[in-house]
């Protein structure tokens, strides 16, 4: 297969990988919602634990890992990265089916979210695509990276 070929095949699964990451993210948001049967004082209390998790888990979390991760093989970095995510997730869908996704749930595994899927993004996406401008013209790899990365906006 040739280099364009497998470059290009690479940018589906990122797409494909990065969508689900950021539906993954939201779910828990849906998944609390329901649990909670939100009126207007519990809108006001649980819709911020979200963000500030997710605040907390880009801006605090994701260093300190990835700075863990940095001395760590790529191989392993993305294993452990997808691994945890699924980990996760895997609790998150426990909570929900015991009725036990509260608010500090939600605050808690937003920030695990948030942290894995910067880690993911960021970490792994920017070393494939270092790997990548070996062989590839980087202006053809940051062009196709930034319409997979505005898709994934949308």
């Amino acid at each position: 297969m040739k280099r364009s070929a497998v470059f290009k095949v690479y940018l589906l699964f990122l797409l494909i990988s990065l969508v689900g990451n950021a539906c993954a993210d939201f779910a828990i948001l849906w998944l609390g919602a329901d649990l909670l049967d939100l009126d207007l004082s519990s809108k006001t209390t649980f819709l911020p634990a979200f963000y500030m998790g997710q605040s907390v888990g880009y801006i605090f979390i994701a260093p300190i890992l990835a700075n863990w991760l940095d001395r760590k093989s790529k191989i392993f970095s993305a294993i452990f990265i997808d691994v945890f995510h699924i980990l996760v997730l895997f609790i998150a869908i426990i909570g929900y089916h015991k009725n036990v996704l509260n608010i500090a749930a939600v605050f808690s595994l937003s920030i695990l979210m948030a942290s894995l899927s910067s880690l993911h993004r960021n970490a792994i996406t920017f070393s494939v695509l270092g790997k990548f401008s070996e062989v590839i013209d980087l202006n053809k790899i940051v062009s196709s990276y930034a319409i997979i990365f505005n898709l994934i906006l949308l």
